[in-house]
């Protein structure tokens, strides 16, 4: 976005511990290996070990190098191979393990195949391109200081505020002998970069005694430089003449921090496919990225268990309400819950419930149809309901669902977030199915859930909006993105869909102290929001 030719609405550009900052993977032998391995695994199918094996790369330890997310935050340095050349090596920031075994948690929700390839795919694309190559497309070959094609980052010519903290350099020792090739020293390169970007006005901001996440642990500090620099004048200065030196960290405000783990709502353990994990995933996370047990990263995990699953992967809100009410018509109201709750928590069983919202007299039709072999819960093929029904029980049963499934709609995504909080807070632990059925909104999750810091601000959860955006392709950087079609033979225009979500963060939070004296309507019969009786909120 800092190049002239694109998101001409783009003015300024904030930028902080870049990656693609080191010279391309392509070109060194041993880094060749990471690159093989990374599209590899963007382009593997799904099979039933692949999502153990994803978590125990990305949060466990992979061969001779420490765990990823232990790099987001700083202190630890120490504890992996390096050659010494960035020093001193900083203590943890004290929330680092908390806020690990949140992101965990995160990550086990919305775990997707497509996700996990693009996770790969992505992670591999920034090893193999760089600032450093001469071409923006590839293939990627490091540009020459004279002649040939310029660096890339000559073409970066918005104003922009360059940032790097000094312990974000990871990864610099050696690897099975070879000498050190310093992998991703982000501090490190930065500052090789900055001197060189001759085109680019604007101002560098080096941070002392910090890691990757500059957000998380300096967020007054760092919010005040980016407000200032976006407010502030056009630069007429240049990155290239900006001093290197680091930011006096005795003029930094204080910064401190509040574990999350806590203020996360507890999975249910019989809806786990492995009921161990709702325990161990509220751990938070250790160095070497095991659990308290010493099992490994991807060992624990918040599959539904298959039941769930089987509804959760059709997709198809009237089915899901169907299970729902049997549930509650046999007395399981916890699961009767889960099963109501991915009526509306995947985003492709949202969008038909949106629709066509499900009434009570479909549910009832569809109880007494059901039979045992129509899902991996119920294990043989006869119906579930044996007469006599109690038809009132079964409508009540129904009402249940119902209410249930409206409730979370709402809670989930009520543009007021004093209501969301104050729905959300009542709701427990809802069930989703990232792996069958993407959720359309962050559900157990701090994007999802009220966050608060030590001085009660929220710091996440604010309202979420979305946007379908189509794009043209642009087959060459050097022009803007054109719909034309690639060649005359075919003549489709070459777009791209995609739907994006946003969220706008306001001082109108939904802190605990404003939650309203008054009572969310109980999920029992009788208390109905459902569509048939004209009540309950309007789907969006």
């Amino acid at each position: 976005m800092g190049r002239s030719l694109e998101a001409p609405w783009v003015k300024k550009v904030v930028a902080w511990n870049p990656a693609s900052v080191w010279t391309t993977y392509s070109n060194d032998a041993y880094r060749r290996v990471a690159l093989d391995t990374g599209f590899s695994r963007a382009t593997a199918t799904e099979d039933p070990g692949r999502r153990e094996e994803y978590f125990n790369f990305v949060f466990g330890m992979p061969p001779s190098t420490q765990p990823n997310p232990e790099e987001w935050y700083r202190g630890d340095r120490d504890q992996y191979s390096n050659d010494g050349t960035q020093k001193p090596f900083r203590a943890e920031w004290p929330c680092k393990w908390d806020y690990i075994g949140a992101a965990r948690l995160e990550y086990q929700e919305i775990y997707h195949p497509a996700s996990r390839r693009w996770h790969w795919r992505l992670g591999t694309e920034v090893l193999d391109f760089s600032f450093f190559n001469d071409n923006w497309l590839g293939p990627a070959n490091t540009a020459r200081d004279q002649g040939g094609n310029p660096a890339n980052y000559l073409d970066i010519v918005k104003p922009t505020l360059l940032v790097a903290s000094d312990d974000d350099d990871w990864n610099e020792g050696d690897l099975f002998g070879t000498p050190p090739r310093h992998w991703e020293n982000r501090f490190t390169r930065v500052r090789v970069m900055a001197p060189k970007m001759t085109h680019t006005p604007g101002f560098t901001l080096y941070v002392p005694n910090t890691g990757h996440s500059i957000h998380n642990e300096r967020p007054n500090f760092f919010a005040n430089q980016i407000v200032g620099f976006l407010s502030g004048p056009i630069p007429t200065a240049l990155i290239s003449q900006a001093p290197l030196d680091e930011f006096d960290e005795s003029k930094m405000p204080w910064d401190s921090c509040k574990p999350q783990l806590s203020q996360f709502v507890a999975p249910i353990p019989q809806l786990l496919d492995n009921p161990d994990s709702a325990t161990f995933l509220m751990e938070p996370a250790q160095l070497g990225g095991r659990f308290s047990n010493n099992k490994t990263a991807g060992q624990y995990g918040l599959r539904l268990q298959a039941g769930l699953r089987g509804v959760a992967a059709a997709q198809d809100p009237a089915n899901a309400l169907v299970h729902a009410a049997v549930s509650f018509y046999n007395g399981d109201t916890v699961v009767g819950n889960a099963f109501a709750d991915l009526a509306v928590t995947g985003r492709t069983s949202y969008g038909a419930f949106q629709k066509h919202q499900t009434t009570r007299d479909e549910i009832v039709a569809g109880a007494k149809a059901l039979k045992w072999g129509s899902n991996p819960h119920f294990a043989v093929d006869k119906p579930v309901l044996t007469p006599p029904i109690d038809e009132g029980k079964l409508s009540a049963a129904a009402e249940a669902a119902l209410n249930r499934a409206y409730q979370v709609a709402w809670a989930l995504r009520n543009p007021d977030p004093l209501l969301a909080y104050w729905f959300r807070q009542t709701l427990g632990w809802i069930a989703v199915s990232g792996e069958d059925d993407p959720p359309d909104r962050p559900v157990n999750v701090p994007s999802g859930i009220p966050i608060f810091d030590q001085i009660g601000n929220q710091i996440s959860a604010y309202p979420q909006f979305d946007l379908s955006i189509t794009t043209c392709r642009a087959p060459d950087p050097t022009v803007p993105p054109s719909c034309l079609a690639a060649n005359a033979v075919n003549t489709a225009p070459v777009t791209v869909s995609m739907q994006i979500r946003y969220t706008i963060a306001s001082s109108d939070s939904a802190g605990p102290s404003r939650i309203p004296p008054v009572a969310v309507a109980p999920n029992t019969p009788g208390t109905s929001a459902s569509a048939d009786k004209g009540a309950g909120p309007h789907l969006r």
